[in-house]
């Protein structure tokens, strides 16, 4: 190997590592990565910033700022409304859901489609006297597939689509990829509805009332004892009986700023002490309210008034990539910013060992809060998080549905007759829905998940280097010799399955960066069509079920579910296995080579 090739070889290693890693967020690793290519003379200085101006690149933020104009526009509330006597059955529910779900991720972000649908669906379930747990995962999995089905409906399709172009042929279509995708989709949608669901583990399926629904992981809070709470006097040993018996777990006790548990269990109480309590919701507030104490916040007076005028109290999820990973709540302004409270904080099973408004967010996380009732959504969505209870509505869909129907109808034409390219055209839809208000400009910046358009951007040129050094030639020339006597097509199935492998321990768009030119020099070797390896590295990057980590879908429905990291693949290696089984014979029909 020449240095060059020695050199970019280890740039690629260590970003790999880091994406596998999660040390540090992927964007991070990626531009990280980016500038030492151009320390080490293989990514040309003046192209170390082409990514951000790829096509890939500018189509993803545009269809961020359209699956956002979708979200604003109502439509989805509407559609759900209409399918919700749909629950007689588990299949019949999970089914309707997905059929929501399936279609709107082909024309939207999935993050997008699930975050819209993921309260609709909790509450259908409670409705139905389900958990959560058997529609979550099934939604999440429907969400994925639907991706699968046009260019837009997942980053590695264009960025495969624009592969294609540079590699010298026309770009894919919008509906390239719906041959292929689409009859994956629905074989794996019917898989996950008649059988699939049937796969989640009965733990998660037990519970079936609306007090339950988060005691899969229940909360950790701080109550106070009040200067008129019986308490006063007892220690934590005399208490454990009747906390135990009110579902309250007592964790340790706080006093002047101080932590104890083991050593502090039969000291007497006094006012003012705090308890850190781990309990559901419901169970929490019945218990300050029976023994006399208040429930502790992270607003400056600390206490906080259950029984105020016109409050509530709303559980809300930290998804992926928020801003307020890693950050405390007094970093994020929670500490009774406009009335908001955080009372306590679910976390899948993790202990929680610092002061609530000293832990710092992850993924996943569940937030109990309590506040004004008029301001608590909007302040809720402003930090980032979803609600996990459907929202209001300010307007029906009429006119902001028919803006974005028409932005994207006139997007996907011009494109098609070949007036303009799809990225040109998809930014002028863009600029119609924020100039007509469907996307506020004071949103659009938060519009766009700005992690994802770093990590295109800087993996593009480190794509390109690959390139440009021979090693790609040299991975592919190495595929082709181990596997000389298996045939192109079971090689295709063998790329296939190393990309969906590779897309279930890391972000997808830089599997499919990475994949690209291999599965596209690999058929070149072959001899054979390169359009239908393209077409399997797009379906293996978009396919990630085994992991929680492999696609931000899958970790948004962590907590509210109360999944467990193994609970993906119980359902996730069939369904792959399926998709791997429909995908080959598909990709060969419809791209033969």
């Amino acid at each position: 190997m020449t240095y060059e090739q020695f050199a970019i070889s280890g740039v690629l290693a260590v970003a790999l590592v880091g994406f596998v890693w999660g040390r540090w967020r992927y964007d991070v690793v990626a531009f990280g990565c980016l500038i030492a290519g151009v320390f080490l003379g293989v990514v040309p200085g003046q192209n170390a910033f082409s990514g951000f101006g790829h096509p890939a690149t500018i189509t993803v933020v545009a269809v961020l700022i359209l699956s956002r104009a979708l979200s604003n526009s109502g439509v989805v509330e509407s559609l759900s409304k209409l399918l919700e006597p749909a629950t007689k059955t588990p299949a019949m529910h999970i089914g309707a859901l997905s059929l929501i779900a399936t279609p709107l991720s082909a024309i939207m972000n999935n993050i997008g489609a699930l975050s819209l649908l993921m309260p609709v669906a909790i509450q259908s379930a409670v409705k139905a006297k389900r958990s959560p747990a058997l529609v979550l995962m099934p939604l999440s999995f429907a969400s994925i597939l639907g991706g699968l089905v046009t260019l837009i409906g997942t980053p590695p399709n264009i960025i495969i689509a624009n592969y294609r172009g540079t590699a010298g042929d026309e770009p894919f279509g919008m509906f390239a990829f719906t041959p292929v995708g689409g009859v994956i989709a629905i074989v794996g949608v019917a898989f996950i509805a008649l059988i699939g669901w049937r796969l989640i583990p009965r733990a998660r399926l037990r519970l079936t009332h609306e007090k339950d629904l988060f005691e899969i992981d229940d909360y950790v809070a701080e109550i106070t004892v009040g200067d008129e709470s019986a308490a006063i006097g007892q220690s934590i040993h005399d208490l454990h009986e009747a906390a135990g018996e009110a579902d309250v777990k007592i964790l340790g006790l706080v006093r002047e700023g101080t932590r104890g548990y083991l050593r502090v269990r039969y000291l007497a109480l006094r006012a003012g002490d705090r308890l850190v309590v781990e309990a559901p919701p419901a169970a929490l507030t019945a218990y300050v309210k029976k023994a006399g104490f208040e429930l502790s916040g992270t607003g400056s007076d600390g206490v906080v008034d259950l029984e105020g005028e016109n409050t509530v109290l709303v559980e809300a999820v930290v998804p992926p990539r928020s801003s307020l990973t890693g950050r405390t709540p007094r970093l994020v302004g929670l500490s009774g910013r406009a009335g908001l409270h955080l009372l306590g904080i679910s976390r899948q099973g993790r202990p929680i060992r610092d002061r609530l408004y000293q832990v710092r967010f992850r993924p996943g996380d569940i937030l109990l809060l309590h506040g004004d009732d008029e301001n608590v959504h909007r302040i809720i969505a402003d930090l980032g998080c979803l609600p996990l209870a459907p929202r209001k509505l300010s307007e029906g869909p009429g006119r902001k549905a028919s803006i974005v129907v028409v932005a994207f109808a006139a997007a996907i034409a011009v494109s098609i007759a070949g007036l303009v390219p799809l990225p040109v055209s998809f930014g002028a839809a863009a600029v119609a829905v924020v100039v007509t208000n469907v996307v506020p400009l004071r949103d659009l910046y938060q519009t766009i998940d700005w992690p994802v358009v770093v990590l295109l951007g800087a993996m593009m040129p480190i794509g390109g280097a690959l390139e440009s050094t021979g090693v790609t030639a040299l991975i592919t020339s190495g595929i082709v010799e181990l596997s000389a006597s298996l045939g192109p097509t079971m090689i295709l199935a063998i790329i296939l399955i190393i990309t969906m492998t590779l897309s279930d321990i890391m972000n997808n768009a830089a599997t499919a960066v990475v994949a690209a030119p291999i599965a596209y020099g690999t058929a070149l070797q072959l001899g054979v069509n390169p359009d239908a390896f393209l077409m399997a590295v797009a379906v293996g990057a978009s396919c990630a079920f085994l992991t929680p980590i492999g696609h931000q879908n899958n970790t948004l429905i962590l907590g509210p579910g109360g999944y467990r990291f193994s609970d993906y693949w119980r359902v996730g290696l069939p369904l792959e296995i399926i998709i791997v089984a429909v995908a080959v014979p598909m990709i060969l029909l419809i791209w033969p080579l």
